[in-house]
């Protein structure tokens, strides 16, 4: 349920945080905050860093959070929680619906259980001596793809195509994270759907114009092209829109989210859904946003709107009760 009052509180757009997407974040957090004082907001921007977030939170004296903090910590609950415990309202997902969508290996197992096409895959420890036996035994030796269980902005991923060369791609991204997940790797353009709540607002399509969509590609400007909508036949578009609805609706997921697919020839797979998607005005959730005839600042406004707690703030205890 929409809360315009939310409009009228101060308004801290959360960005930074510890992940390697720090920087991409600040990014979002200039472009949400500059919508917003354009349409009248009281928002200030709130930079996140290796210092105690309740206390910078707490001094920047903000009513309601806006957070553009992708990757740990800051998209997979952990803000949130800490959100909830303050008892300021928050744009996005709540606690459980941000720490599911971001462990991959469970949201597949949810996904998958709904009867979503996700890619078949196993997830191993990096440093396990096993792993390539692991590998092998679940996948043989198709091409993978091999990304870090927890994590976005394809930081880490590996394409290995040569199953001799799964060595070394684990030894690569074991320097990144612990728990990984290897897919297999499915060839075909990269389909994005933007949702708010669990309406689905349109697609792009991803063109990398070399390689694939790794963080160069999506953050260095006239790396990749953009199709929106998507080139693909509209009967295939409605039925990305109604497994990005589906996918939302069984992570429980809420406000601004991404669902990213796969398409290729005659087969289609969900590779994951975002909870807190890039937010600067040319990024892909305000694209799709576009295509429903919402603009970034209605957009931005659109999530704000939705800001909310999980839980009934807690009245403060009685002193020597």
């Amino acid at each position: 349920m929409m809360n315009r009052s939310m409009r009228g509180r101060r308004i801290g757009v959360l960005a930074g945080g510890l992940s390697e997407e720090a920087g991409v974040s600040r990014v979002s957090g200039q472009g949400v905050v500059e919508a917003l004082t354009g349409v009248g907001c009281d928002v200030q921007l709130v930079l996140l860093n290796d210092q105690d977030p309740a206390k910078i939170i707490k001094d920047s004296g903000i009513e309601v959070a806006f957070p553009v903090t992708h990757g740990i910590y800051g998209e997979d609950g952990c803000l949130q929680g800490l959100l909830e415990w303050m008892g300021i309202p928050y744009v996005g997902s709540g606690v459980l619906a941000s720490a599911l969508a971001m462990n991959k290996t469970v949201a597949n197992a949810i996904l998958k259980n709904r009867g979503l096409p996700v890619p078949e895959g196993v997830t191993i420890d990096s440093e396990d001596p096993d792993a390539l036996k692991i590998i092998d035994a679940a996948l043989a030796a198709r091409p993978v793809c091999i990304k870090p269980n927890a994590g976005g902005s394809s930081v880490g991923i590996e394409l290995v195509d040569d199953p001799a060369d799964r060595a070394a791609a684990l030894a690569r991204i074991a320097k990144v994270a612990k728990r990984v997940l290897v897919e297999e790797k499915i060839e075909g353009v990269e389909v994005t759907v933007g949702t708010l709540d669990d309406r689905p607002l349109g697609s792009t399509e991803i063109e990398p114009l070399t390689s694939f969509y790794d963080f160069h590609h999506k953050y260095t400007k006239g790396a990749s092209r953009y199709h929106s909508p998507a080139r693909i036949p509209a009967e295939q578009e409605r039925l990305l829109m109604d497994w990005s609805r589906e996918a939302i609706r069984a992570l429980g997921c809420s406000g601004g989210c991404r669902v990213d697919f796969i398409v290729g020839q005659g087969r289609v797979a969900l590779l994951e859904v975002n909870t807190l998607p890039g937010m600067t005005a040319v990024s892909l959730l305000p694209m799709c946003a576009g295509l429903a005839g919402i603009s970034y600042e209605e957009l931005c406004l659109q999530m704000l709107d939705r800001a909310r707690l999980e839980r009934q703030p807690r009245e403060a205890p009685t002193p020597g009760a």
